[in-house]
C-alpha cells in the first residue's frame, strides 16, 4: 500500500452526506423524477464498467413491479453518485481521498441492488418470503467473509509481531544490512495490515453514521448537531512507518515510510500538524533526490506556503516554477502554471499572471498529443484571464486620466 496525495477535508464528506440526503428524500414531484432519470443516465459512466453493463441489462429486461422499484432506487444511487462526485472534483474518489468510504458505500449499495434484482429476475418474485431468506442468507455470507478476512488480518499482525521480536532478540540483526531490510519489510507490512484495519473501522463507523443522519434528517433535525463524526484513528500506523523512518531509513523502505507519514500527518486540520507534514515532504526531497513521490511532495509544498494561513507567495512561486521545470511532461504541468498565474494574480502582478492563465490555455496536451484532461483548469483560467484583464484595462485607464489631470493647464 502506498499513500498518494490528498487536499481534501473531512468536511466534504459531510457536505456530501447533506446531498445524499436531499437526493434520497421521498416525495419527489414528476419534475424531480424526471429529473432524477436524466442525472441518472448521465451518471452511468461513473460506475465501474461491469456495474454499468449489469445495470443496462437489467433495467432492460426489468419486467414487473418490484423490480422497477428498484430500477427507481437505482436510479436515486447513480444520482447520489454523481452528486458526490460533482462535490469533490468532478472525478471519483480514489482510495487516499476522505470521500472514498462515502463513494464506496454507494458502489456497495448498487451492487447489493443489481444482486436484488437478478434474484428477483431468476425467481420472477413467486415468493417474497423464499427471496429475502435467500438474500438475508447471501448477507449473512458476505458478513462471515468479512469477519473472516479481518480474523486473517489479525493473525497476520501478530505473527509479522512475533518475527520482528525474534530478529530484534540479536543486536547483530539490527547491524546487518540484509536483516535491516528484512525488519524494515515486516514493519511496513504489518503498517499497511493495521492501515487496512483501520480504514475497515472507519468505513463501519461512516455507514453508522450514515444511517443514523438519515433517521435524523427524517425525526429529530435539531438532533443533528448532536452526532458525533466518525474519526480516522490513524496513531498506529504512523507510529509504525515513523519507527521504519527512524531506525531503517537506509532501506528501501525509507523513502515509501516517509511519504506516508508525511500524507497521513497532512490530514489532520491541526496548523501544527499540517506545518509538520510539509517539513516532512521537503525532507523527503532533501533526503530523496529524483524519488518517485517527488512531483506530489511539490505540489503538497506550494499549496501549503500557498493556501491560507501561510499565504507565503513568494516561496509557492519558488516550487511551482520547480514543478513546471522539472515536470513539464507530466500532466500537472498545466497545474502548475494555473496556479502560477494566481500566485502573480495575488501578488497584482497582473500581466504576468495573464501570461501564465493564457500558457495554460495554450497548453493541455502531453508529449503524444494526447489532450490532458484538465478542463475545469482550463475553464477557471479563462475566467480569471477575462477578469485579470478588465483589471488592467482599468489600471491603465485611471493612469491616462490622471496623467491628463496633471498635464492640464490652469485657467
Amino acid at each position: 500500500m502506498r499513500l498518494y496525495d490528498n487536499t481534501q477535508k473531512f468536511f466534504i464528506i459531510k457536505l456530501a452526506l447533506i446531498f445524499f440526503l436531499i437526493a434520497g428524500m421521498s416525495g419527489l414531484t414528476a419534475q424531480e423524477s424526471s429529473d432524477s432519470e436524466r442525472s441518472a443516465t448521465s451518471g452511468l459512466d461513473l460506475l465501474p464498467s461491469d456495474l454499468r453493463n449489469r445495470w443496462i441489462t437489467l433495467n432492460e429486461q426489468a419486467d414487473s413491479a418490484t423490480a422497477i422499484e428498484y430500477i427507481e432506487e437505482g436510479n436515486l444511487v447513480i444520482r447520489q453518485l454523481e452528486t458526490l462526485v460533482n462535490v469533490v472534483g468532478g472525478k471519483p474518489p480514489k482510495p487516499h481521498d476522505p470521500s472514498y468510504a462515502v463513494y464506496m458505500s454507494i458502489l456497495n449499495r448498487m451492487i447489493k441492488l443489481l444482486d436484488t434484482i437478478e434474484l428477483a429476475s431468476v425467481l420472477n418474485m413467486a415468493d417474497d418470503m423464499y427471496l429475502e431468506n435467500l438474500l438475508d442468507d447471501y448477507h449473512d455470507e458476505k458478513m462471515q467473509l468479512a469477519d473472516d478476512l479481518r480474523s486473517d488480518r489479525q493473525a497476520l499482525i501478530e505473527q509479522g509481531s512475533n518475527r520482528i521480536r525474534e530478529h530484534l532478540q540479536d543486536p547483530a540483526f539490527r547491524k546487518d544490512p540484509l536483516r535491516r531490510e528484512i525488519i524494515a519489510d515486516l514493519y511496513f507490512r504489518i503498517a499497511e495490515l493495521n492501515y487496512q484495519e483501520t480504514e475497515d473501522k472507519f468505513g463501519e463507523q461512516l455507514e453508522e453514521y450514515t444511517n443514523r443522519l438519515n433517521e435524523l434528517m427524517e425525526t429529530n433535525p435539531s438532533a443533528i448537531s448532536q452526532l458525533k463524526e466518525p474519526y480516522k484513528d490513524n496513531r498506529r500506523v504512523l507510529s509504525l512507518y515513523q519507527k521504519i523512518v527512524d531506525e531503517y531509513a537506509d532501506t528501501k523502505y525509507g523513502v515509501d515510510a516517509l511519504y506516508n507519514v508525511a500524507t497521513l500527518t497532512a490530514e489532520s486540520d491541526n496548523p501544527r500538524d499540517k506545518a509538520t507534514a510539509n517539513q516532512y515532504f521537503e525532507t523527503l526531497i532533501e533526503l530523496y533526490p529524483g524519488n518517485e513521490y517527488t512531483l506530489n511532495a511539490l505540489r503538497r509544498i506550494g499549496d501549503y506556503y500557498f493556501n491560507p494561513p501561510i499565504n507565503n507567495i513568494e516561496k509557492a512561486v519558488r516550487v511551482y516554477e520547480r514543478i513546471s521545470r522539472e515536470f513539464s511532461a507530466s500532466t500537472r504541468y498545466t497545474e502548475a502554471l494555473y496556479m502560477l498565474g494566481w500566485c502573480h494574480y495575488r501578488m497584482s502582478d497582473l500581466p504576468t499572471a495573464v501570461e501564465y492563465f493564457a500558457r495554460v490555455l495554450d497548453g493541455g496536451y502531453d508529449d503524444d498529443g494526447n489532450a490532458i484532461d484538465e478542463r475545469y483548469v482550463k475553464k477557471a483560467a479563462i475566467k480569471t484571464v477575462k477578469k485579470t484583464k478588465k483589471k488592467v484595462v482599468k489600471k491603465k485607464t485611471k493612469k491616462k486620466v490622471a496623467k491628463k489631470k496633471k498635464k492640464a493647464p490652469k485657467k
